[in-house]
């Protein structure tokens, strides 16, 4: 029934026009490059355990980013602008690498994670 909901919703939405990839240098896709620990759950009945497991690597690939989960490519972030990454399949920038407190986290849609190691 929801999808049939969303579906009428959206039936005479014309799809938004893909962003255009931007070259990002590898010196910049480098400093993102790293790996990461989440730091937020999506269900309350996680263990503190569960959550400090959950790590994933970003790598940089042949002028953009991959994500890297469980020794498998996850998906390939496409830059939009420096900070802003989408996937292949997607027109909009749906992940972000925010600088915080000296800090740098990745929020997409795999979760929220803190960098806890620079790889090289």
């Amino acid at each position: 029934m929801r999808n049939k909901f969303e579906d009428y919703l959206i039936k005479d939405a014309k799809p938004p026009q893909t962003i255009t990839p931007i070259i990002l240098s590898k010196p910049h896709l480098e400093k993102l490059a790293s790996r990461y620990q989440a730091v937020t759950h999506r269900f309350p009945w996680e263990k503190i355990e569960t959550i400090k497991r959950d790590k994933i690597l970003i790598s940089v690939d042949n002028g953009s980013l991959q994500i890297i989960i469980n020794d498998t490519v996850f998906h390939k972030l496409i830059p939009v602008t420096k900070c802003k990454f989408r996937y292949l399949n997607e027109p909009l920038a749906t992940s972000a690498f925010i600088f915080h407190d000296s800090e740098l986290y990745f929020q997409g849609k795999v979760g929220s994670y803190k960098r806890i190691n620079k790889t090289r």
